[in-house]
């Protein structure tokens, strides 16, 4: 499944029947179907590179994860800019029988924000190395460990914690600054930070699709605008803590000054 497949699938009911429960199905089937494929592959890829320590083939891969969620960006950039009306909140209201009846309205937009039972958005952020940073508000990392792992398919929540127990790829970075030449440090850092840049970018646009769902709804603006802090404080910098080491190396090993005889 693909953009440009998602025209044969055909859903068995429909909810609403309207254009805009359409255009909400095939957002969303496109994000998850290559979103998943693209965080799989960034897997498979990662694991055995850093295991070898193989820089090159980790900074590949990072640079394909980047270009991937770019690339579902785009995508998500170009739907918004299609769609012929501004019928999503009312969408999401007469949908909220059927899929939300028991949350508030702020649970509700965040489950829209993190795809319901998605394990994308943790995906991404285990693969980086940002699940440990502090700072995700309770509702949206509640939701993420709590009600959104609860409804996930059981290989989805195996993958996930495949993924939490494993080397993250900031980890890694951390662990190699010392060892790595200084033009292997520099690449890494760029393939990592392009990979952070694109992850914000792909959040912001979520929080877009929930502002137009939930208009009323403003503490989601403060919700993502926290998580995309964490995102922003995973950055790395390499090349600034090598220098920083080598200064004091340096200083270290420098002989002493002699001290003229009075």
């Amino acid at each position: 499944l693909s953009r440009d497949t998602v025209h044969l699938v055909q859903p068995i009911a429909r909810f609403i029947a309207t254009p805009d429960e359409e255009w909400h199905r095939k957002l969303h089937l496109v994000l998850e179907a290559e979103g998943g494929r693209a965080v799989s592959t960034a897997h498979s890829n990662i694991t055995p590179a850093i295991s070898a320590r193989d820089n090159g083939a980790v900074i590949g891969a990072l640079n394909q994860l980047a270009a991937d969620v770019d690339s579902l960006s785009e995508f998500q950039m170009r739907q918004f800019d299609q769609k012929d009306s501004r019928g999503e909140a009312l969408l999401m209201q007469r949908l909220r029988a059927f899929v939300a009846e028991d949350l508030s309205e702020e649970d509700y937009a965040v489950w829209v924000y993190t795809g319901g039972s998605s394990p994308l958005l943790p995906a991404m952020h285990a693969i980086l190395g940002l699940r440990k940073l502090d700072g995700i508000s309770g509702p949206l990392q509640e939701h993420w460990q709590m009600q959104g792992r609860q409804c996930m398919p059981k290989s989805h929540r195996n993958f996930l914690e495949n993924l939490e127990h494993g080397v993250s790829v900031r980890a890694y970075c951390l662990r190699e600054w010392r060892k790595v030449p200084v033009e292997g440090i520099a690449a890494l850092e760029d393939a990592f930070n392009n990979c952070i840049e694109s992850l914000l970018k792909y959040c912001s646009l979520r929080q877009r699709l929930v502002s137009r769902m939930f208009p009323d709804v403003s503490r989601i603006r403060r919700l993502s605008a926290e998580q995309e802090q964490v995102i922003r404080s995973g950055r790395l910098a390499l090349l600034q803590m090598r220098r920083v080491a080598d200064a004091h190396r340096m200083h270290l090993t420098k002989p002493p000054v002699p001290v003229p005889s009075l």
